[in-house]
């Protein structure tokens, strides 16, 4: 995997994690704001929320897909039991989209984003103050999730399709060849050094 395609793994992983830190926290206030931080609550968001973490560590020792489907599953019927205690809790469908599409084979995941979406549209729209914006949010959430999914899919499969040392060479702008050009003359009216910035090179 290239850097450009690491770089864009950690990026989304990082803006995953905050988005689930700052959904959890606001939907913490919006759930004491309405009288609904109970016990149960409290309880219930914490092992929420530490599971959470224990997918995380998993990620980092390179779990198998069928422990992270496991553990996908544990944390959506938490999250189903916390809406069905505290609506606010159901704009974390919105990570739990984009965990979906990256655990779940495709057609398997746009079928839990679609579930995921009508729940918190049940769950949130009688209690909202406006109902049209319950909807459309949870909607709009979904359709972020799939097209970052199918965006960073794009970005991967392009990346396994460039064959190792295939791409063009940044001293002589041809396809192929050795690595960096060796035994080549630069390309006219370019410095030996290369482009700036200097082009990503492939394994």
């Amino acid at each position: 995997m290239s850097s450009a395609v690491s770089s864009a793994t950690r990026a989304v992983q990082i803006g995953q994690h905050v988005l689930f830190a700052v959904l959890v926290l606001v939907g913490t206030v919006q759930t004491a704001a309405d009288g609904r931080l109970s016990a149960w609550v409290v309880v219930t968001l914490a092992f929420f929320v530490a599971w959470y973490l224990v997918g995380v560590r998993w990620a980092r020792g390179a779990a198998s897909p069928a422990a992270g489907r496991a553990w996908y599953a544990v944390l959506t019927l938490l999250w189903a039991l916390l809406v069905g205690l505290s609506p606010a809790l159901g704009w974390l469908m919105f990570p739990l989209s984009l965990l979906a599409m990256h655990l779940l084979p495709f057609v398997g995941g746009i079928v839990i984003v679609v579930v995921l979406t009508t729940l918190s549209i049940v769950a949130l729209a009688p209690t909202a103050s406006e109902p049209v914006g319950a909807i459309v949010g949870p909607v709009l959430g979904a359709l972020v999730a799939v097209g970052v999914a199918l965006g960073y899919r794009r970005v991967l499969d392009e990346s396994r399709a460039r064959p190792a040392g295939g791409g063009a060479d940044p001293d002589t702008g041809r396809s192929g060849g050795r690595p960096g050009g060796i035994g080549r003359r630069p390309a006219r009216g370019r410095r030996a050094g290369g482009t700036w910035p200097p082009r990503p090179r492939h394994p």
